[in-house]
């Protein structure tokens, strides 16, 4: 399995060439396509992509 952040869509079959290029033993099964992020790695995202606030993530809190 493999998580990739490309600029654009249309970049994802250069990436995938590029991958059978470098692994021809390599098959994808199976993708998909994320459009738009809300949050990452601790912060919220806004209309355009970037960081609006925090959410400080609570690590010794009792797991649900």
């Amino acid at each position: 399995m493999a998580q990739v952040w490309l600029r654009s869509v249309g970049d994802l079959g250069a990436f995938e060439q590029r991958l059978a290029d470098g692994y021809p033993d390599l098959e994808v099964r199976d993708r998909s396509v994320v459009l738009r992020l809300h949050k990452l790695l601790g912060h919220v995202l806004g209309e355009r992509g970037r960081r609006v606030r925090s959410v400080v993530p609570d690590v010794w809190g009792s797991p649900e």
